[in-house]
């Protein structure tokens, strides 16, 4: 995975241990036994094996390893895999992690009853090492092409993106949709080179990612449309406060992006107007929401045109609220990042 591995608050998860580079496998089992074996299994084969023997832990050790696949028991005494693949396919953190069942129960029904739920393979006990090994490594394989993220960010790409948003609206809920995006991206890969701009682009997914796990909401939902534009789905009551610390983030972030002579230019005296660099990136919020009050217009700081050759360039990111009409019942309002470009 590419998202960064952090110590998280969750209580009842297993003590962490030192980052290595191999493959984590979060391992769920009341059977101690089982656990034990598993772990032998899984060591041997190259991976570092996490073991839960609760189930009430597991999503907060899903959240707290950030594990590259979990293997899970469908029979947790008070609780039941089914309930456990829920939550963890209900948290933007965890959803993009592949699992796979490993219980007793052989029958076809059951076999296909999960896969369409939304297991990734299914395993049944007692198991053959090898076949155990090789059917994780292949979900890991598939995961990482195949699987509905980004390559590049390892967030939710755009069919998750869409489905997560028809969800919402099918289910008749109110959240805000808000749409970051790069200003000047081009010129700045133009003059640094794509592998820079990469870099850029996953300075932002990480800003994203952890300003959403610093306010986090069960119903805050990111993912990365492509190249530098990126999607967040939240409550429209935190849809401001989170635009404003990405902005503010992004904006600390972006001198280190530079090389020394077009950071020193950044280099004014404090309260000055900056003089930024032609390819200079400024990052751009769009917010579609919900509203019941009329029109709202805000900017965070300054911005930089979209049209590029209105208004000069300024040295802060921003972002706007959508003062469109709201969208009628069942429909979706798209942002304006997605459908007027050239709007400054």
């Amino acid at each position: 995975m590419n998202v960064a591995r952090k110590t998280g608050s969750e209580k009842d998860t297993p003590p962490r241990a030192p980052l290595t580079h191999r493959e984590i496998v979060l391992v769920v089992d009341d059977d101690e036994q089982m656990l034990r074996l598993v772990r032998r299994v899984l060591e041997r084969a190259g991976f570092e094996c996490v073991p839960v023997d609760n189930g009430h832990s597991a999503h907060g050790a899903a959240v707290e390893w950030r594990p590259d696949i979990i293997l899970l028991d469908l029979m947790l005494g008070d609780t039941t895999g089914d309930q456990i693949l829920a939550q963890i396919r209900g948290d933007f953190r965890t959803r993009l992690i592949p699992i796979v069942f490993l219980t007793v129960r052989s029958s076809l029904k059951d076999k296909v009853e999960h896969l369409l739920a939304g297991a990734d393979d299914y395993v049944t006990k007692p198991f053959i090492p090898e076949e155990l090994v090789a059917r994780l490594r292949a979900v890991m394989n598939r995961s990482t092409t195949t699987r509905d993220l980004n390559p590049l960010t390892g967030m939710s790409g755009n069919s998750d993106i869409l489905r997560e948003m028809a969800l919402r609206l099918a289910n008749g809920e109110r959240f805000a949709c808000l749409y970051p995006d790069i200003d000047a991206f081009k010129s700045y890969n133009d003059h640094y080179g794509f592998l820079r701009g990469d870099d850029v682009i996953k300075t932002l997914a990480t800003i994203i990612l952890e300003v959403l796990e610093t306010n986090y909401s069960p119903r805050h939902f990111a993912g990365h449309v492509g190249g530098d534009d990126f999607v967040i789905l939240t409550d429209p009551g935190m849809a401001e406060a989170i635009a404003n610390e990405i902005t503010k983030r992004f904006d600390d972030a972006m001198p280190a992006l530079y090389d020394a002579p077009d950071r020193a230019r950044l280099d004014r005296v404090p309260g000055a107007q900056r003089e930024q660099p032609a390819h200079a990136p400024g990052l751009g919020f769009d917010r579609d929401r919900d509203r019941g009050t009329g029109p709202v217009h805000e900017r965070g700081g300054a911005c930089f045109p979209r049209c590029g050759g209105k208004g000069g360039r300024q040295a802060h990111a921003r972002f706007e609220v959508d003062p469109g009409p709201p969208p009628a019942a069942g429909k979706v309002q798209l942002i304006n990042g997605l459908t007027d470009t050239t709007r400054c």
